[in-house]
């Protein structure tokens, strides 16, 4: 039976995490599913966020490479997180009130890039 957090290196475990600690855990887009659509909205839109941005961070090329930015629509965090787009929409408002996340470019009829801060 697998485990739901696969620990990346027993060191880190030894040691404790911290601020700029590397990652603990591997977390599967099956897992981020099931995760999102259990917890409550924005918590399940921080997630996903905070996941492609994690991903993208990753990335070595591109405009966005190394950055902690995601590039996804309202209807995609929708459909992620089983939460209808105005209750998407209104968890990412709240997300930026709250300086979770900042919106780095917004145009209309475009997929928002957010920062997570």
């Amino acid at each position: 039976m697998s485990s739901r957090l696969m620990p990346l290196d027993e060191s880190v475990l030894k040691r404790g995490l911290d601020d700029d600690a590397e990652a603990f855990a591997v977390l599967s887009r099956s897992r981020l599913l099931v995760l999102s659509q259990a917890l409550p909205t924005s918590a399940a839109v921080l997630l996903c966020l905070e996941w492609h941005a994690a991903r993208q961070e990753r990335m070595s090329l591109g405009l966005l490479a190394r950055q902690r930015v995601c590039r996804i629509s309202a209807s995609s965090l929708s459909e992620i997180t089983g939460k209808t787009i105005r209750t998407v929409r209104g968890a990412l408002a709240t997300l930026k009130k709250n300086g979770l996340i900042e919106a780095v470019t917004t145009m209309p009829g475009k997929t928002a890039i957010y920062r997570v801060l």
